[in-house]
């Protein structure tokens, strides 16, 4: 019995340090926040925030609160819901993530345990960031307009083309002022000079430069008495349209004539052609120090031909008329070889393709790569049907008239793999017709023109219209929208 007391005072240290051991733990946080006995009570959830905007990323976490006031993250362990799949989508796969897809209210839960917790945020509009206005500086002569397309980028990374919302100001009425009339139409009002002028919608602007110069000349009309030539040399004269709208002035003696291929047709600088051989010719007249030229297609008695092309036609491209005999030089195809498009030739393959659907747009217009892209992705059935497929732009991403090149650049870019066959020109590369022909039959972007191979008419026009039916039945007219 002597040693029964120290084996017992022993034991009894043995246990005060292991309790002693277990305190330790529970007070250490860092490596063990929650005591195997501790209960889960409540969860507290961050959302970042209770309004989101339309677009942007909802990151969610959670914390466990436990009833020994102990708390841990169980941001990766809770299941995560939503209350309305069509507002709020998980991100990439990522449960705590979401992507705000619309606007109202939305429920968050998170459980875990047999707890729950649910937040409701609200899903606002995107905000207005910036405004993007198109061409950003012209220069142009006294008496024209200029029309400029402001667009809108949002915090959701979206863009829209908000010219109708905008308020436009200028520093210099006398030199060029906003119209009354339509949304974006600059006009000069008398005096030459620089003026900048400012777009605004609510807190955001955008401001460009322009400067009013003299009167010029900005289209120039070829034209001869006949659109043959035999042995009888023929006598071509132009005709110049000015920007402050005076009377068309004859610019015959004053342009620079050339002929695309002497060795069949000789020009000389009073503009009169003479035949050398027989085939078919671009006749051109520049006029000096300016890049303004116009141009018509000749070809001699003896070339072949598969039709007359309609005598009484428009100008350029107007709803219900009869379409330019226009043509683009250095036009491309899908594969990107250059060609020459003539809507003369039209007329011609009205067996494969009764109809041709232009569809023009921009480099800068927020809407025109998925209309594109729709029209690619029916595109075999309108080829079916008969209609053939012509993209055409008519600005740059910098709202600047766009050439071939430019235009290729920007369907390339949209339609990158699009093996379906087509055509990709510039307005501003349109020759025989009206400057900038495209232009003047656009009421917004993206639009599409329709016309008839048969007669060369314009049966529709705008982008509200079922291309496949026309196809099919390209008989009648279809509207302008």
């Amino acid at each position: 019995m002597a040693h029964t007391r120290p084996l017992l005072l022993a034991l009894s240290g043995l246990l005060i340090t292991a309790c002693s051991g277990n305190a330790d733990r529970g007070d250490d946080t860092d490596t063990n926040p929650n005591p195997v006995d501790a209960k889960l009570i409540g969860l507290n959830l961050d959302v970042g925030g209770l309004s989101h905007e339309v677009g942007t990323r909802i990151t969610a976490t959670a914390e466990g609160l436990y009833d020994d006031s102990s708390t841990k993250d169980l941001t990766a362990e809770v299941t995560w819901g939503v209350g309305d799949g069509t507002l709020l989508e998980v991100a990439d796969g990522v449960p705590n993530e979401f992507v705000a897809l619309a606007e109202g209210r939305v429920s968050i839960t998170a459980g875990y345990e047999g707890v729950t917790k649910t937040v409701e945020v609200s899903l606002t509009p995107p905000s207005l960031t910036a405004l993007k206005l198109f061409p950003a500086e012209a220069e142009i002569g006294m008496g024209a307009v200029v029309t400029l397309a402001v667009v809108g980028v949002y915090s959701n990374g979206s863009e829209e083309t908000v010219t109708d919302l905008v308020t436009f100001e200028t520093d210099s009425q006398t030199v060029l002022r906003p119209s009354n009339e339509i949304a974006g139409r600059m006009v000069t009002f008398g005096t030459e000079g620089t003026a900048t002028i400012t777009a605004r919608l609510g807190a955001q602007v955008a401001r460009g430069t322009y400067t009013v110069g003299p009167a010029r000349i900005f289209n120039l009309a070829v034209t001869a008495p006949a659109e043959r030539i035999g042995d009888t040399p023929l006598q071509f004269s132009a005709e110049a349209a000015w920007t402050d709208s005076r009377a068309r002035t004859d610019e015959t003696n004053t342009v620079t004539w050339t002929s695309s291929d002497p060795a069949i047709v000789t020009i000389d600088n009073t503009g009169l052609a003479t035949r050398v051989s027989d085939g078919e010719v671009i006749i051109s007249a520049v006029v000096p120090t300016t890049t303004v030229e116009g141009a018509v297609r000749l070809k001699t008695l003896g070339a072949s031909v598969c039709g007359d092309y309609p005598e009484v036609h428009a100008a350029g491209i107007r709803y219900d008329d009869v379409a330019a005999p226009m043509f683009w030089r250095g036009a491309f195809t899908e594969a990107g070889e250059e060609v020459d498009f003539f809507m003369e030739d039209l007329p011609c393959d009205t067996q494969n393709f009764q109809t041709v659907l232009f569809v023009i747009g921009t480099g800068w217009c927020p809407y025109c790569p998925a209309f594109k892209q729709n029209i690619d992705a029916m595109q075999p059935q309108l080829n079916e049907a008969g209609m053939r497929v012509v993209y055409v732009e008519a600005e740059t991403d910098s709202g600047a008239p766009a050439g071939n090149a430019v235009a290729n650049s920007i369907v390339n870019r949209t339609l990158s793999g699009s093996t379906n066959p087509s055509i990709r020109m510039g307005d501003a590369d349109a020759e025989g017709g009206a400057s900038l022909p495209f232009r003047g039959i656009v009421q917004y972007y993206p639009y599409a023109v329709v016309v008839r191979t048969s007669d060369m008419e314009v049966i529709a026009a705008g982008q509200g219209h079922n291309f496949l039916n026309i196809a099919n039945d390209p008989s009648r007219s279809y509207g302008s929208n």
